[in-house]
């Protein structure tokens, strides 16, 4: 079984059915709650999957291991997991080249893809209001993505690349085909920022968030205990009654 098997095989047991949407020049697979519609959607954003096996590209970047499909299985409202270009088996036209979940996995061409998918979505089900949600490179492109869609409310990160030249200088990648959101103008104020970061994470070290959070962006709650994947989704309700709580302009906790 593909990785891209498998992940439909968990998301149909989180109870989501798989759609296919068009967006610009590649077609995406996107995965849907049953969720009454409501004029509101959170669009799930994951992360980069497996660009490599080893030392060598992988054939297909499918995550093996997707907190974003947890999350938004915990998730009782409206809401849209939007895969990449040539991820989930969608490796049609022949414009799916290794490059766009390598050096490029940030780049103009996926960025405006996946807008185009999103807004398609949106158009289709008459949504009004927007929440990203992206973890680890979904995060990056949730920064990168929220400026581009006029519905979008707010965006909230979990372990992510929001410095890119700063991640890729750590992790010993090539990315300079990607696009960096440390450098791109701030997010409107209409957008509220919610980043969160594990102490435990290695992968995206809170440091590295944090040295994009700092001045253009908002701040970074770092969560003691917590790493790149546990234990977010234990937390997962709480953050999303905070969400819901400051959307409906109400009080909520400093914490989660």
């Amino acid at each position: 079984m593909s990785p891209a098997d498998r992940f439909d095989a968990a998301a149909a047991a989180a109870g989501l059915h798989r759609i296919a949407v068009e967006g610009a020049g590649f077609r995406h697979a996107a995965f849907v709650s049953d969720a009454p519609a409501s004029g509101f959607v959170r669009i799930y954003l994951d992360g980069d999957g497996s660009p490599y096996l080893g030392e060598a590209i992988a054939t297909d970047p499918t995550p093996r291991q997707s907190l974003a499909l947890a999350l938004l299985a915990e998730d009782k409202g409206p809401a849209l997991y939007l895969g990449r270009p040539c991820y989930h088996g969608e490796t049609a036209p022949t414009g799916c080249t290794p490059d766009l979940w390598t050096r490029s996995r940030y780049s103009e061409a996926v960025v405006r893809s996946m807008v185009a998918a999103a807004q398609r979505f949106i158009a289709g089900q008459g949504i009004d209001r927007v929440t990203l949600v992206g973890h680890s490179g979904g995060g990056t492109l949730a920064m990168l993505i929220a400026p581009r869609i006029p519905q979008t409310n707010a965006v909230v990160t979990i372990g992510a690349n929001l410095d890119v030249a700063a991640w890729a200088s750590y992790a010993h990648e090539d990315l300079t085909g990607s696009l960096n959101p440390r450098t791109a103008m701030p997010l409107p104020a209409r957008i509220r920022q919610y980043h969160y970061a594990g102490g435990n994470d290695h992968v995206v070290p809170p440091a590295v968030a944090a040295s994009a959070v700092n001045g253009a962006f908002e701040t970074l709650i770092v969560v003691d205990g917590f790493d790149h994947i546990c234990c977010w989704t234990a937390i997962w309700p709480a953050i999303l009654a905070r969400l819901d709580s400051d959307a409906n302009n109400a009080d909520y906790p400093p914490y989660p």
